[in-house]
């Protein structure tokens, strides 16, 4: 049962051996006038995406008030049309007017509304994508009224059919070469390295990992007809199974440096993102306004709301991190500037002059949209310092992890020297925990300072591993266990 009062279905049933159904949840619209609700068949594979294309085939029933006043609407009659399959099969025929143009990867764990995250998992299950479309040059032509408009119809009615398929690649191939070489003769998806998804289909998907991925690259697809090379999006399971599992794998000196220098990026880009959506969200509020004075009411109210999400979606993010990171920020940015001083840096790039009191009713709408604008925006050297602390984090964890291995490989007893590795790495992530949580009273902000209790603790876990490595070894000998 569809609702155009909530752009949503609002009920489903199943009809009993006598063709009677019984509807519960039929929600509409409060207000005394009359409200249509639509019944939509699922069993041809609707889409429920596609709205707008049901309701133009489904039976309706119009609610009257005097119905919303009973509060129910019982021995109604039904008739649905003959055609309906044939309708949407040919709907589902026509050749779509978009195409792919790119591919985003959508963090699962991050939630948008609470600013908060999940535990983190200790392996990646599956990976979220979404396909993003514009309209095909042959189309733009013969556009009769507003391009955005038709695009987003277009896309409501065709991106159910988007296939997804992939390319696996060895961990040293290049990836833009051998895609040349696949695509010169023919199509990519003819390519007998080209595997499509079966049973995954639609504009948003969640992709389960393959256990032949490990240690492979990967590029997915996203297409409405073929797959272009140029429109894919590259994943490297070795990478992303590193930074999930890094406090397993790693030595205890360099697990700890792995993993901050490692965390702060992806953190910092999800303090950018979400910024980013705060912003763009509440300019199309306060832009779709026409009436100066609601607009300057909008943004004036929008502006400080901005402001103080940012600050709090900053507090948040620098509350996932450890006492390291947050001295590293805070040292960047140790105080965070006030409204008031916003508003003067913003009549001082648009060079108006005098008190904010006396400028004009527009020039007032300027500035506080122009702190809205600028509400998105990061610095860009620390942003830039970001690519650096990838490099260091992943420097850090690929000797560690090349040390480990080449120690277990060539142990004679790689059981026992795989549990010392543990316990020396386990106790001394846990030291160096304890040792910055230790430093917050001595060390404020100094990241160098909580850098020195991290090694330090570091250390101290790492003996009492091997103490406990060393106990285990007399036990096991005790017992005939050698």
């Amino acid at each position: 049962m569809y609702s155009p009062n909530f752009y949503s279905f609002v009920d489903r049933a199943k009809s009993d051996e006598n063709g009677f159904i019984e509807f519960h949840n039929a929600y509409v619209s409060s207000k005394m006038t009359n409200s249509d609700l639509y019944f939509v068949l699922n069993r041809y594979g609707l889409d429920e995406e596609q709205k707008d294309f049901h309701i133009k085939i489904s039976p309706s029933k119009t609610i009257q008030p005097k119905d919303k006043q009973v509060g129910e609407l019982l021995e109604q009659r039904l008739s649905f049309e003959k055609n309906i399959p044939k309708a949407i099969t040919l709907n589902d025929n026509i050749k779509p007017n978009i195409k792919v143009n790119a591919i985003e990867y959508i963090p699962q764990e991050y939630n948008h509304n609470s600013f908060n995250s999940p535990s983190e998992h200790h392996l990646i299950e599956s990976i979220t994508l979404q396909a993003h479309y514009v309209l095909k040059d042959s189309h733009k032509k013969n556009i009769q009224g507003d391009e955005q408009s038709l695009l987003k119809e277009s896309i409501q009615r065709h991106k159910h059919k988007t296939k997804w398929g992939y390319i696996v690649f060895d961990r040293d191939e290049d990836i833009e070469q051998t895609l040349k070489q696949l695509n010169k003769t023919q199509p990519l998806i003819y390519s007998k390295r080209f595997k499509e998804l079966e049973n995954i289909k639609g504009e948003i998907v969640n992709i389960p990992f393959k256990e032949e991925w490990e240690n492979k690259q990967i590029r997915f697809f996203a297409y409405l007809w073929r797959a272009n090379r140029d429109v894919g999006w590259n994943y490297e399971y070795t990478i992303e199974k590193l930074r999930m599992e890094l406090n397993h794998l790693t030595e205890s000196a360099y697990a700890i440096f792995a993993k901050e220098f490692i965390r702060i990026p992806q953190l910092r880009e999800e303090y950018q993102k979400t910024i980013k959506q705060i912003s763009n969200e509440i300019l199309a509020i306060v832009d779709e306004e026409k009436d100066k004075s609601k607009k300057f009411e909008l943004a004036k109210q929008y502006s400080k709301e901005a402001y103080l999400l940012r600050n709090q979606v900053l507090n948040d993010i620098r509350d996932k991190s450890s006492e390291f990171a947050r001295a590293l920020a805070k040292s960047e940015k140790p105080i965070l500037p006030s409204f008031e001083s916003l508003i003067a840096r913003k009549m001082q790039q648009n060079n108006f002059m005098g008190k904010f009191e006396n400028l004009s009713l527009e020039q007032k709408t300027k500035v506080y949209r122009d702190i809205i604008d600028s509400s998105k925006n990061t610095r860009k050297s620390v942003n830039n310092k970001m690519i650096y602390y990838k490099v260091f984090g992943r420097t850090f964890a690929i000797a560690t992890i090349a040390y480990v291995s080449y120690d277990i490989y060539y142990s004679d007893d790689r059981l026992k020297t795989a549990r010392e590795h543990t316990n020396i790495i386990g106790f001394g992530l846990l030291g160096s925990s304890v040792g910055m949580a230790m430093a917050v009273d001595t060390c404020d902000i100094n990241p160098i300072c909580y850098a020195g209790f991290a090694l330090l603790g570091s250390l101290v876990g790492s003996s009492v591993g091997n103490l406990i490595n060393n106990a285990t070894d007399t036990i096991l000998k005790k017992y005939g266990y050698e």
